[in-house]
């Protein structure tokens, strides 16, 4: 999500002035890639840097993927925002605009399976991160469609910035190990030109990711296992409530039955006395006259 609010903020800014995307020009790094290799090597030692392409592929730094930018084009490379291409600087358009159209290519670490729940997400995402620098920021169009194998999503969108109506289109893509936002931003009066727009579409569909994509069937077993140790981990808390329960209960019953029993105990007792002092008295009575007399003093017959 960061790398988005990133993106968004360094592509609105280029396509006002150029010079707000590095402060200070670097010097530009010297080819090291031996002369047979048709790749421009965009390695760490040598970015940020600053070259003019010429037609052959690049490699986006941090990673083996490829990508052609249109030739002509002003590339830049980041350690951080992976690689901005922008056309020569233009003279003013009939509106005394002078704007360059740019293709940026930024990457989020997290691998993901492009399907209609990831084009809803990135939708959201788009919308969230240009909505807080951009005017009326509307999608147009989203889909999914086949880049050389990879499932991608196509996002065109239009906003304002500065009283400028623009348009983008936005491509994510995704390998085994990271997904790749690629975004091509114009004028909205010339970005439906065909010679312009299929320059802009021929650079971003070039791009040769470094590795399969995800596999769905791993995406549902990761999430499978997840479902599973769920529902392990709460069939486990429910036995062991009810293991504990059951012990409860079973201490609870010894315990009454317990007292049941001292009771009943007691109550033995207290009749076995009861009877052994009334056969003392009658044992005295009969041998006692006097004490009989004292007995059946009380009654009278």
């Amino acid at each position: 999500m960061k790398n988005l609010v990133k993106l968004a903020i360094i592509s609105m800014c280029a396509t006002i002035n150029p010079a707000l995307i590095i402060a200070q020009d670097q010097e530009q790094s010297e080819a090291t890639a031996d002369s047979s290799s048709e790749v421009r090597q965009a390695s760490e030692e040598v970015t940020p840097s600053r070259f003019t392409a010429d037609g052959s592929s690049i490699l986006i730094p941090k990673t083996q993927t490829k990508i052609t930018p249109i030739s002509g084009w002003e590339v830049i490379t980041s350690t951080n925002m992976s690689v901005i291409m922008q056309e020569p600087e233009v003279e003013k358009t009939a509106d005394d605009i002078k704007y360059q159209r740019n293709i940026t290519v930024a990457l989020i670490q997290n691998p993901s399976y492009m399907n209609e729940t990831r084009m809803a997400k990135f939708v959201e995402e788009l919308k969230d991160s240009y909505g807080k620098s951009a005017n009326n920021y509307t999608v147009a169009e989203s889909k999914i469609f086949d880049i050389q194998n990879h499932k991608a999503i196509m996002v065109y969108a239009a906003y304002t910035l500065n009283n400028i109506d623009l348009m983008q289109l936005n491509i994510l893509v995704s390998d085994s190990s990271k997904q790749y936002m690629l975004t091509y931003t114009d004028l909205a009066s010339r970005f439906s030109q065909e010679n312009l727009f299929n320059q802009a579409w021929e650079s971003m569909v070039s791009i040769e990711l470094e590795s399969d994509p995800v596999n769905p069937m791993n995406e549902m077993a990761k999430y499978a296992i997840i479902v599973l140790v769920s529902l392990i981990a709460i069939v486990s808390i429910i036995k062991a409530r009810k293991r504990s329960a059951s012990k409860f209960y079973e201490q609870e019953s010894d315990s009454i039955y317990s007292d049941d029993s001292d009771d009943e105990d007691y109550s033995l007792e207290h009749t076995k006395v009861s009877k052994n002092n009334n056969q003392s008295d009658w044992n005295r009575a009969s041998e006692d006259d006097d004490y009989s007399d004292d007995i059946c003093s009380g009654f009278n017959f």
